[in-house]
């Protein structure tokens, strides 16, 4: 590539760290197409997570489900996501989102073979549901990702609990998080351009502080550092925990603040020492899952 794909917000937290090589030896992997081998193991998905921006600015979260198949390739350089095959839960913020503000980010995930594979670009409106021309393409390394061989999310059955919304954080929120060993996070890079990642550890491992904050580690992955990157330039932030057991989902708008300052984190699932970074909540969704769908 003749061009970094990185934004000034990545190249100054590789910088930072010392990273700044390694970022570069992966940059060739960032792509405005899709593959042909990608785009088949992309029509076997029934989930995928996206990120979007409302009136605001908010960075919010979604889960986006459907039969395999929802998602297709056909162009290089686009992907058409199918809304006669989505199961789709109308009051998500993400369909109102993309109406009036085309930036998205979609994280695809197969947790029991720990694939991954991001597309950030724009949404339009496109019969028969919506298209989204390919800004940034790539795989992602598997670290983190938990085992599961049972299903995901919703082992247990659809919650019948009614959809709940509020600002701050909710009430069970300290549940929650003594319960989650990963979660989903959409950024921004105040310009525009979202990003969305995976993070995984120990469950329990996002404390929440007595000030009603999140404190999050973040662990060593590819150098690239796209979501430390966006928080570098705009704090916006969506967070997304799926309950495997219940079958809900949380979604969490506010605001992100790296700690650079306040020393490593707690150690990594691998052993090492890890950087920490700061949510505050601004505003919450609790809901039930459109549909439960098997993943082992």
């Amino acid at each position: 590539m003749t061009t970094s794909p990185y934004h000034a917000g990545e190249r100054q937290v590789q910088r930072h760290l010392g990273e700044e090589q390694v970022a570069d030896r992966h940059a060739p992997a960032i792509r405005p197409t899709i593959p042909a081998s990608v785009a088949e193991l992309l029509r076997q998905q029934p989930l995928a997570i996206a990120s979007s921006l409302d009136a605001g600015g908010r960075v919010w979260t979604s889960a986006v489900q459907g039969t395999p198949g929802f998602a297709r390739c056909s162009v290089p350089t686009q992907l058409a996501l199918d809304l006669a095959l989505l199961v789709q839960a109308p009051e998500d913020v993400l369909w109102a989102n993309l109406a009036r503000q085309p930036a998205v980010s979609l994280l695809f995930i197969d947790f029991p073979t720990k694939w991954r594979f991001r597309v950030n670009g724009r949404a339009r409106a496109a019969a028969p549901g919506w298209v989204v021309d390919i800004d940034q393409a790539f795989l992602n390394c598997p670290k983190y990702l938990p085992e599961y061989p049972a299903a995901m999310p919703g082992a247990g059955g659809r919650s019948g609990a009614p959809r709940t919304a509020g600002p701050g954080a909710p009430p069970d929120l300290a549940a929650w998080l003594r319960r989650a060993d990963s979660f989903f996070v959409g950024s921004s890079d105040g310009a525009l351009a979202l990003d969305t990642a995976y993070r995984g550890g120990p469950a329990g491992f996002v404390q929440l502080e007595a000030a009603g904050t999140l404190l999050v580690p973040d662990y060593a992955g590819n150098s690239m550092y796209n979501s430390l990157g966006n928080f570098a330039l705009c704090d916006a932030a969506g967070l997304l925990f799926l309950d495997p057991a219940t079958g809900r989902a949380l979604q969490l708008t506010g605001r992100a603040e790296v700690l650079w300052s306040e020393g490593l984190g707690p150690a990594t699932p691998t052993g090492g020492p890890g950087r920490q970074w700061r949510f505050t909540p601004g505003a919450w969704v609790e809901a039930p899952l459109p549909v439960l769908l098997p993943f082992g």
